[in-house]
């Protein structure tokens, strides 16, 4: 018998990209949980910067900070709302042409 392949989860702050009802485009930071380093949950909104001290509210800056340095993820990407499944990729969609 095979092993089974482990899977690594593991979570960051990234910047998500969603269009609004009224069709305004926003930019927050959410919190998205990845599976092998593939993104496949989202929060439903942004999340807040609070801490219960001064280093662990800087920590939490600095994350976010280093979040946007990273590339923009589409809200629209992860499925309707919550914590959610995405839709298939963008690479995949792109072989698929």
């Amino acid at each position: 018998m095979g092993k089974k392949k482990e899977r690594a989860t593991t979570w960051n702050y990234r910047v998500i990209r969603q269009v609004l009802d009224d069709q305004e485009v926003q930019f927050a930071i959410h919190e998205v949980h990845s599976t092998n380093g593939r993104p496949d949950l989202v929060t439903e909104d942004p999340v807040p910067v609070t801490s219960d001290s001064l280093v662990g509210l800087r920590e939490t800056l600095r994350r976010m900070l280093r979040a946007a340095a990273k590339p923009v993820l589409e809200y629209e990407g992860f499925g309707d709302g919550g914590y959610h499944a995405p839709k298939q990729s963008r690479k995949k969609k792109e072989k698929g042409k």
